[in-house]
């Protein structure tokens, strides 16, 4: 029913849904005039309410090129969603799904028009804008390449590095913009290199420095005292870290025993 609905100068009452998610939590809303709600036949993290809101897009276009890709909206400037843009954004990447379907479709026929990501978002006094991409661009893009340097080339817990993840639990004792006081003490500068986060895993980020009862991390996070958080050791991918701190040097990435002398610029004798 979904192609005759679409292709008819008369019977078609599409309506649009608009599907944000960025870990667990997700906003749903519609450019209908009304607010929506809808199960099946959408996969079940979709199913809800959508709120009608005011949302005006640009056209879906097929092209290689990722500028001619790329999906712009212009929504209203009070929406939930845009409160993850006023501040220092949270961690993990935000996907947009926009799903299409015809009010009165005795099948309840859905499409998914355009599915991607929000790269960010431009405000306006009377709008905001989200700039979004398609999935298609990052399964394009080039993987990560091996490095020949005698630092490890692996990411900390990744599946070349190997080491499980075994964060410590600890509570926020002082908030000081980006030094946060930590309780219990933690081993100075065990943490350098790793990252803080909250235990809904909603918020993160990456620790610059550690003494026992401080932890200083790149930029702030809305935290505060007595709140619970956990904490990720970090390294500085140099095999005596490897060794020392995570007695994992088999999977060292890296090359320490690389010759100081440069062919190059020295000659080969």
């Amino acid at each position: 029913m979904y192609s005759a609905n679409e292709t008819s100068q008369a019977a078609g009452a599409p309506i649009e849904l608009y599907f944000f998610a960025r870990g667990a939590r997700a906003w749903r809303y519609t450019s209908a005039s009304h607010d929506f709600a809808i199960s099946t036949p959408l996969a079940p993290n979709q199913w809800g309410r959508y709120a009608a809101r005011a949302i005006q897009r640009g056209e879906i276009g097929q092209s290689p090129e990722p500028a001619r890709a790329a999906l712009k909206l212009r929504v209203q400037p009070d929406i939930d969603l845009l409160d993850e843009f006023r501040s220092i954004p949270a961690s993990g990447e935000m996907s947009l799904t926009l799903i299409r379907l015809h009010h009165g479709d005795a099948d309840m026929e859905a499409v998914t028009l355009w599915m991607g990501r929000v790269l960010g978002a431009r405000f306006a006094p009377d709008h905001a804008e989200l700039d979004c991409e398609p999935v298609t661009v990052s399964l394009a893009r080039n993987g990560l390449r091996r490095l020949y340097s005698r630092t490890c080339s692996h990411a900390l817990y990744d599946s070349g590095c190997k080491i499980t993840p075994a964060p410590a639990s600890a509570a926020v004792t002082t908030v000081n913009r980006v030094e946060i006081g930590i309780a219990p003490p933690q081993v100075p500068g065990d943490y350098a290199g790793g990252w803080l986060e909250t235990i809904d895993g909603s918020q993160r980020a990456m620790i610059v420095a550690n003494d026992a009862e401080i932890v200083t991390l790149l930029y702030p996070l809305p935290l505060e005292p007595g709140q619970a958080v956990r904490l990720y050791k970090g390294c500085d991918h140099t095999a005596q870290t490897c060794a020392a701190k995570f007695a994992n040097l088999d999977n060292f990435g890296g090359f320490p025993f690389i010759p100081d002398k440069n062919p190059f610029s020295t000659g080969v004798f």
